[in-house]
């Protein structure tokens, strides 16, 4: 996807390759070495003379052992390079850490290591044929950011396990902030000291109480789904917090351009509405349209399904959701969530894992589940200049966010499923067998694989649209009711184009005496208007009504999401 230009400017760290397992006699040595004050700053360059590729099934391996823990590049500088692979092993020589064939860049990897761990590097020809080939290769530890509580960051340099993202050698590399992405959650303190630059106050709405401010801070219940709690703003850093700022974290996504489209929320202090969510979400995906939003961040869900939220989705083919997979520990196939189950191929759904590589505990997994992310003991922004731990597939969600706003900023062109193919490639990620048989690529998302030396080939596990929970043959309104929670006092009903929306109001204010029944909005997107009542409990009495007159394609209460 990118160009690559060595960079030697950087601080270059010694590991010293030590030859092993030759099938053709060959010398090594030490061409240059540098060496500072810092013992960790010495550089040794290993040369391989007299190597001679006959055919693509000669190898050349070596070993190294880092001297200290931390992300690093390992480049072939060699003439032939471009006509040479490496593979990364770890001490087993059996499990590869990371490889470079067949993508777009063969002349570099890129991953975590730990201190005095003995790692092997494998050389094989791809395509020539030469005699006297020499081979050079140097490893450089790649800067950390100078963010105070970047060492509690795990999902980005894990220096425990070496199980991250594998985002710091993706760090040097420009990134625009062309690639808008919404956050789709309770708002964003826009005013923290480590999410002021990125957050596009112009663009942010709050599409919950129908206002511009996305931080409202009298919102009745002060429970996780308030903007105070911080539940949006922990995403938001997680995804972009500046980085190399001495302040605080290092976000994922450099010059980041998050827009706060508030959809979940509580009723204010001020009024007497109650809030909604399944409308205000489908009002900020019409506003995304309207704004070239490219991404919504979805770290929501329930188990309740909305046609209305699937039809609004599936329809905006524009827009990628990053969505959360859930944190009841089901198997999605056998206990769907939503919006997560509604199957989109515009969707990638989002689990978790520890630094270990395990699912959490309490992880929905299976069926649409498309990839694992980091999401427990994470640390982020929160409301107030402070910073907090949260977990779960949440925040997973974010990092998923952050790594396809990287790939689409490199190449504009892309359409949502096309990012979707690279996040997802199983070549493209950290193939883990604790999520065989768990997500659909197999693997956590790996920031380097994505974005710097993606493999292109379609790999991607496509999931078929086996279950259509809420096709208009399955679609039972009336005996679906009970399973709908957190009602609100507006429905949501679409009716044939050749029915007007005053005839039903006008049957539910003569027949049966509701005083207080109006349209509130209207969804263009889906065609399907917004009633509001007087109470949650007309609200539902209206649904079991209207629900008899067969010109209603679908009617549903404009249930909040958590």
């Amino acid at each position: 996807m990118l160009n690559y230009t060595s960079n030697f400017t950087n601080k270059l760290i010694c590991l010293l390759f030590i030859l092993i397992t030759l099938p053709i006699s060959i010398q090594a040595s030490i061409l240059s070495s540098t060496s500072t004050d810092n013992e960790t700053s010495r550089t040794f360059l290993i040369q391989f003379r007299g190597i001679k590729f006959s055919d693509t099934q000669d190898e050349y391996w070596c070993q190294f052992t880092p001297q200290i823990s931390g992300s690093y590049e390992i480049t072939n500088i060699s003439k032939y390079s471009k006509d040479t692979y490496m593979t990364l092993y770890d001490s087993s020589k059996a499990k590869i850490i990371i490889d470079n064939h067949d993508t777009s860049k063969t002349t570099t990897l890129a991953a975590t290591l730990l201190a005095n761990k003995t790692y092997y590097i494998r050389i094989k020809s791809s395509s020539f044929t030469t005699n006297n080939t020499i081979i050079c290769i140097i490893a450089q530890q790649i800067n950390e950011p100078n963010d105070p509580l970047f060492n509690e960051q795990w999902a980005l340099l894990n220096k425990s396990t070496g199980l991250d993202i594998n985002i710091a050698p993706v760090w040097k590399y420009p990134f625009n902030n062309s690639i808008k992405i919404g956050i789709a959650d309770t708002g964003v303190y826009y005013e923290h000291r480590d999410l002021t630059d990125i957050i596009n106050l112009e663009l942010s709405y709050n599409f919950s109480h129908n206002i511009k401010d996305t931080f409202p801070t009298n919102e009745m219940h002060q429970d996780f789904y308030t903007a105070v709690r911080g539940h949006g703003t922990h995403i938001s850093g997680v995804i972009g917090a500046i980085s190399n700022n001495n302040e605080g974290i290092a976000g994922i996504l450099p010059n980041a351009n998050l827009i706060s489209l508030k959809t979940l929320g509580r009723q204010l202090t001020t009024g007497t509405t109650y809030t909604k969510s399944i409308a205000a979400f489908i009002e900020a995906i019409e506003y995304a349209q309207a704004n070239n939003i490219k991404i919504i961040n979805c770290s929501f869900g329930g188990t309740t399904p909305s046609k209305a939220e699937q039809e609004a989705m599936a329809k905006a083919t524009d827009i990628l959701f990053i969505i959360s997979a859930g944190n009841s520990g089901n198997d999605l196939e056998v206990s769907p969530e939503y919006p997560a189950c509604y199957y989109n191929q515009n969707s990638i759904v989002v689990t978790s894992i520890d630094s270990d590589g395990n699912l959490l505990n309490n992880a929905n997994y299976g069926g649409p589940t498309d990839i694992a992310a980091p999401g427990t003991h994470i640390i982020s922004t929160m409301p107030y200049d402070t910073y907090e731990y949260l977990g779960g597939s949440s925040i997973s969600t974010a990092y998923v966010t952050a790594i396809c706003g990287m790939v689409w900023s490199q190449n504009p062109s892309l359409s949502p499923v096309e990012v979707k193919d690279i996040i997802t490639n199983i070549h493209n990620v950290t193939l883990l067998d604790s999520l065989s048989n768990k997500v659909l690529c197999g693997g956590m998302i790996n920031a380097y694989k994505a974005v710097i030396c993606p493999n292109l080939n379609s790999f991607t596990k496509h999931i078929k649209e086996k279950r259509t929970p809420l096709s208009d043959n399955n679609l039972n309104i009336s005996s679906s009711l009970d399973t709908f929670q957190a009602k609100t006092d507006e429905i949501i009903i679409k009716i044939d184009s050749d029915i007007l929306i005053n005839s039903y109001l006008n049957i539910l204010k003569t027949q049966y005496r509701f005083t207080d029944i109006y349209v509130s909005g209207y969804l263009k997107s889906i065609n399907a208007y917004i009633l509001k009542c007087s109470s949650p409990e007309n609200a539902d009495k209206a649904i079991n009504i209207l629900s008899r007159y067969n010109k209603i394609k679908y009617i549903e209460p404009n249930h909040q999401r958590n």
